[in-house]
């Protein structure tokens, strides 16, 4: 049996090799399985959801956003060229027609996650300048609930400060996985704003529980 400290050193390891397993099978599912056209599809889809939610203007800004991050990050880098240079048949080895058609493919699918990251970056950046107003003014609070109960009996609870401490925490497993998963949809535009308010509302309770005796 595990003591209290071990389990929560068991579950703090488990996090990244969860978020590892699910980035690993993300991959390769876009590099197998999704052909370039159908990604294209599901990710204008996704882009195409947004401008209803948050309006033309806003999902501007986020697409210019997007554009200037992948630019930045993969374009002016060089990332992009060397991609298609290495998909490009040379005529010189035997039997390069067998796989270059399979090494384009991986090389637009490559592009196009690129792209994914960058614009579902641009969106998580533009709910974060809605949402962290919101989880300061949870934590705020949350330690006024806290320093009310200070000076009653019996209204702070460990199990539930463990219960909005896991919640915080699965928050924050969610987002690092909705910058890598694949054909989100509109799961892709709400996820952020939703897990905002889950984070906020996590150190809200969170803190309100804190035990009274350090």
């Amino acid at each position: 049996m595990f003591g209290s400290d071990e389990k929560a050193t068991v579950q703090t390891a488990f996090i990244p090799k969860m978020i590892a397993a699910v980035a690993m099978i993300s991959l390769a599912y876009i590099l197998l399985f999704m052909t370039p056209e159908n990604y294209r599809a599901t990710l204008q889809a996704e882009i195409n959801a947004l401008k209803p939610i948050i309006g033309k203007l806003e999902s501007d800004e986020v697409l210019q956003r997007a554009s200037g991050m992948y630019s930045w990050a993969f374009v002016d880098t060089g990332i992009i060229s060397a991609m298609e240079d290495s998909a490009i048949p040379t005529g010189e080895i035997n039997g390069e027609s067998f796989w270059i058609q399979p090494l384009i493919r991986i090389v637009e699918n490559l592009k196009l996650l690129f792209y994914q990251s960058s614009y579902r970056m641009s969106v998580f950046l533009h709910w974060l300048a809605l949402g962290l107003p919101f989880i300061f003014a949870m934590a705020a609070d949350g330690l006024y609930k806290r320093k009310i109960k200070q000076y009653e009996f019996g209204v702070t609870s460990v199990n539930i400060f463990k219960i909005w401490v896991k919640a915080g925490v699965f928050a924050f497993f969610i987002i690092d996985i909705y910058f890598i998963f694949p054909a989100a949809g509109i799961f892709g535009v709400l996820l952020p704003p939703i897990m905002f308010l889950t984070i906020g509302f996590a150190i809200r309770y969170a803190l309100s529980n804190i035990s009274k005796i350090f």
